[in-house]
C-alpha cells in the first residue's frame, strides 16, 4: 500500500457567486477520491456588482490562503455570471476539416473583439450526423483581475474552469457508480444564476439563465417553481427532448437554492416526473483535517468542488482551460522547475562515478609518474654532465685545430 503523501492531490478553488471554497483533494486508497481539507467563506451577493464581487472573492482567497496549504495543481471554478456559454452543431467530418469548422464557429459566435475575450470549445455530444459543441468565453476585463487576487493571495492557478464543466464531471463521477443509463436534467441554483444540464449516454447539453435560486434576489417558493418549470419546457424544447411527464426523464437539483423547502416536491408536481436532490458527497470520503465538514450544510453547494477535482485527479483531460495564454505558459514553467531540478539533480549524480573513476585514474597515474621521475632524475642529472664533457671537448678541438691552422701559416712561406 502507497504512503498517503504518494498519491496525487489537487487544489480546488470555487469561486462563486455568493460564497469561495478552497478544498484539498487526494486520490485514496478506497478508490473514492477524499477529501483532505477545506474552507469556506461566505458574502452576500450583489446582482450587477461585478467589481464588488471582485473585491469579496479577493478577501475571501486571503482568508482561505491563511486557512490552507495548497497542495497539487490548482483549479479555480468560474461561476456562470463572469462566463458566456453557447452550444452549436456541426457535421461529421474529418477531423482536421471539422476543426477548421468549429473554429469558425467559435469566432463568429462570440459578441465581443476576439482580443478582449479568452475562450475555449469542447464536443459535449455527438450523434450519427453531428458534433455538439460548446463554446465558453470570458472577457479579459473579469479574467485577469481575478488571476491578479489569485497570485496576491499566493495561489498559482494551472486552469480555470467554467463552473458547467465542472457540475457535468461532478455527476458523472457519482453516476459511475449509480445507474446513468437514465436521461437526467440537473439544475444548479445558485445566487445569481441557474444553470441547466441535460445528461444522456452521448453527452450534454447545457445553457444558463439570469434567474437566482437562492437569496435576496430569487422569487418566493411557488413563484421560483413556476419560473423553474416554465424554463424547463423552454429548455426541453430547446434540446428536442420530449416534454415533462412523456419521458424518462428525472430531474435533479443542487447549488445553494436546491434545499429551499418544498421547492422539490412542486416541481414534482407540475412537471409529474421525480425531483431529487443531487448528492455529490457520495463520491468522496473525508480525512482526518476535513473531520468537522458539516454533510448537511454542505451537500448542495459541492458538486462544481467535486467535479473540478475529479477532472484533474482522474480524467486528467485537458477540458475547458479560461486561463489567459500567457499566465498557463508561466504556470507550465513553474510547474516544470521542480523537475528541471530534479533531473539536473539526478544528471550529477549520473557523472558521480565517471568522476570517481577519472580521479582514481589521475591519482594512480600521478603516483606513476612521480615514481618513473624518481628513477630517471639521476640518469637526466649524468646526462647533463656528458653533455657538458661534450661541449668541451669539442671546444677543445676547435681551438687544437684553430692553433694547427696558424702554424702551418707561420711555416709555409716559399
Amino acid at each position: 500500500m502507497r504512503p498517503v503523501f504518494l498519491f496525487p492531490r489537487a487544489t480546488i478553488i470555487d469561486c462563486g457567486a455568493s460564497r469561495t471554497t478552497m478544498a484539498v483533494f487526494s486520490g485514496g486508497r478506497t478508490g473514492l477520491m477524499r477529501l483532505e481539507r477545506f474552507a469556506t467563506e461566505t458574502h452576500a451577493s450583489e446582482p450587477g456588482s461585478e467589481g464588488r464581487w471582485l473585491e469579496k472573492t479577493s478577501d475571501a482567497l486571503h482568508a482561505l490562503r491563511a486557512k490552507i496549504e495548497p497542495a497539487g495543481p490548482v483549479t479555480v471554478v468560474l461561476p456562470p455570471q463572469v462566463t458566456l456559454m453557447k452550444q452549436f452543431s456541426t457535421p461529421r467530418v474529418k477531423a482536421a476539416k471539422r476543426d477548421k469548422i468549429i473554429n469558425f464557429e467559435s469566432q463568429q459566435s462570440i459578441p465581443y473583439p476576439l482580443a478582449d475575450v479568452v475562450w475555449d470549445r469542447l464536443i459535449a455530444s455527438e450523434s450519427a450526423l453531428a458534433f455538439n459543441v460548446l463554446l465558453c468565453a470570458a472577457k479579459r476585463e473579469a479574467i485577469e483581475p481575478l488571476c491578479a487576487a489569485l497570485a496576491a493571495a499566493g495561489l498559482t492557478p494551472t486552469v480555470l474552469r467554467p463552473s458547467v464543466q465542472a457540475l457535468v464531471s461532478g455527476f458523472r463521477e457519482t453516476q459511475a457508480r449509480q445507474d446513468s443509463a437514465v436521461p437526467t436534467l440537473l439544475i444548479n441554483l445558485g445566487a445569481r444564476s441557474t444553470t441547466l444540464v441535460l445528461l444522456e449516454k452521448t453527452g450534454f447539453q447545457a445553457r444558463s439563465l439570469a434567474l437566482a435560486g437562492v437569496g435576496d434576489g430569487a422569487p418566493a417558493g411557488q413563484l421560483l417553481a413556476n419560473r423553474l418549470v416554465q424554463e424547463i419546457t423552454r429548455t426541453l424544447v430547446h434540446f428536442h427532448q420530449p416534454s415533462a411527464g412523456e419521458s424518462s426523464l428525472r430531474v435533479m437539483l443542487t447549488g445553494g437554492g436546491a434545499r429551499l423547502p418544498g421547492l422539490a416536491a412542486r416541481l414534482a408536481t407540475q412537471l409529474a416526473m421525480p425531483v431529487i436532490l443531487f448528492d455529490a458527497l457520495s463520491a468522496i470520503e473525508f480525512g482526518s483535517e476535513a473531520a468537522e465538514f458539516k454533510r448537511d450544510e454542505h451537500q448542495s453547494t459541492f458538486a462544481e468542488v467535486v467535479g473540478a477535482a475529479a477532472l484533474q485527479l482522474r480524467t486528467k483531460q485537458a477540458g475547458l482551460n479560461l486561463l489567459p495564454l500567457q499566465l498557463r505558459q508561466q504556470a507550465g514553467r513553474r510547474r516544470l522547475r521542480p523537475w528541471l531540478a530534479v533531473a539536473a539533480g539526478l544528471a550529477v549524480a549520473a557523472l558521480v562515478p565517471q568522476i570517481a573513476h577519472q580521479r582514481g585514474v589521475s591519482a594512480s597515474a600521478y603516483q606513476q609518474n612521480t615514481a618513473l621521475e624518481h628513477e630517471l632524475r639521476p640518469l637526466r642529472i649524468e646526462a647533463a654532465r656528458n653533455l657538458e664533457k661534450r661541449q668541451r671537448l669539442t671546444e677543445m678541438q676547435l681551438q687544437q685545430e684553430a692553433g694547427r691552422k696558424i702554424t702551418a701559416a707561420q711555416t709555409g712561406w716559399g
